[in-house]
């Protein structure tokens, strides 16, 4: 297949960037013609308020761009992960004017939410998921604290969908979860949206019983739970080695308490493979989040080289993890849950461990291997063919 594959990176690279690099080297590597057309959200800085907040709507640089990848490859799909900000949604109306068919992967909850977690104030939110515009998101600053861009983002998703952007002109929704699918349903239609999680590619290390630390890696910020984390360390029965490696506004904090703690070590941004490395190590990964998460990459990580999870019962997290059985699930934003849940699982006896070890394993084949994730792709991609053949032909 020929597949045209778009994407907005961002400032702070994230989980999005590393999906779509991971998805974009699946499909090459699988023998599929690949043409990607990325831009970066540095670029904003070298436009004016009011410029970058119109190209945020609609791109005309965009259209033009993508109107001529298409003239000149003709793929059979077009792919896009990020929009947001320079991007903007005319690239759909450019593979729309060519008769593309688009597929568009959602990553988070812009499209019903200005800031994209479903968070205010450290706690989920919903006040906008039904709302056409989202004045409750501007009147609360509800994205970096800045009525201004928040106001820009509600209008951008107010405008296309007065136009029917979301409902025509997407041909298909990828959500990372089933809970993510219905919370997105509130804007498009959920006959639309089909459910493919992450994934992560093979390790050849595996994890080891003796293992002697606990490791977080992610953004050190709120809505990933940072705080509760760093909370839960200073009320742990007896020490735990744990290694934080990320940075973000909360990174001062995590090293007062790396400063204070001999046991708690932070790492600051490493590059991924340092990361894996780490994973493989550790006995058990930590998603805290606070946030409804999409779909947290490091899960995915984390089963492929066997080292179960201690994660909160936080939108589809529930989904993905199997207390118990792939790791433990303790209360969002509790941290004396999170607390409780390390102390047992550090507790947990070397056969117990393999045991968990081998169930993460045993999911990772069966879900989120490149594979998996390739199999489930593809038949999107090919469900979408089989339509536009019934259909004016797209190729000019």
């Amino acid at each position: 297949m020929r597949i045209l594959i778009c994407h907005n990176s961002y400032q702070n690279p994230g989980g999005e960037d590393s999906a779509f690099d991971a998805e974009l080297t699946l499909l090459e590597k699988s023998g599929h013609s690949v043409v990607s057309y990325v831009c970066s959200n540095d670029d904003i800085g070298s436009r004016g308020g009011l410029r970058a907040a119109l190209a945020a709507i609609w791109n005309p640089r965009t259209y033009k761009e993508v109107c001529r990848l298409i003239d000149e490859h003709q793929p059979d799909i077009l792919h896009c992960h990020n929009l947001q900000f320079v991007l903007s949604p005319s690239l759909y109306w450019a593979a729309r004017s060519r008769g593309v068919p688009i597929v568009q992967t959602l990553h988070n909850f812009r499209l019903i939410c200005p800031n994209a977690l479903l968070l205010r104030d450290g706690i989920p939110c919903t006040l906008c998921i039904d709302k056409r515009f989202a004045w409750a998101g501007i009147r609360y600053a509800c994205y970096r604290n800045n009525r201004a861009t928040t106001a820009v983002l509600a209008t951008l998703v107010w405008i296309h969908d007065c136009i029917g952007t979301w409902t025509a002109r997407v041909d298909r929704y990828i959500a990372l979860t089933h809970f993510a699918k219905g919370m997105l349903s509130h804007r498009v239609p959920a006959d639309k949206i089909s459910v493919l999680p992450n994934f992560a590619p093979r390790q050849t290390r595996t994890a080891d019983s003796a293992s002697t630390y606990v490791l977080y890696a992610g953004r050190l910020s709120t809505e990933k739970g940072v705080q509760v984390l760093l909370d839960a360390w200073t009320k742990l029965p007896t020490d735990v080695p744990l290694k934080i490696v990320g940075n973000g506004p909360l990174e001062q904090q995590a090293k007062a308490l790396a400063d204070t703690c001999p046991h708690v070590e932070l790492l600051n941004w490493l590059p991924r493979s340092q990361v894996q490395e780490l994973i493989a190590d550790a006995a058990f990964v930590l998603v805290p989040s606070t946030c409804y998460e999409g779909f947290p990459v490091i899960i995915a990580e984390a089963f492929a080289q066997g080292v179960p999870v201690i994660a909160t019962r936080s939108g589809g997290l529930e989904e993905i993890m199997e207390h118990g059985q792939t790791g433990l699930l303790c209360d969002p934003g509790d941290s004396r849950s999170l607390a409780d849940s390390v102390s047992r699982a550090w507790q947990t006896s070397p056969i117990e461990r393999d045991t968990l070890s081998r169930n993460c394993r045993e999911e990772y084949e069966h879900r989120y291997s490149p594979e998996a994730h390739l199999q489930g792709l593809l038949e999107i991609y090919e469900s979408l063919q089989v339509a536009d053949t019934t259909s004016t032909p797209h190729k000019k």
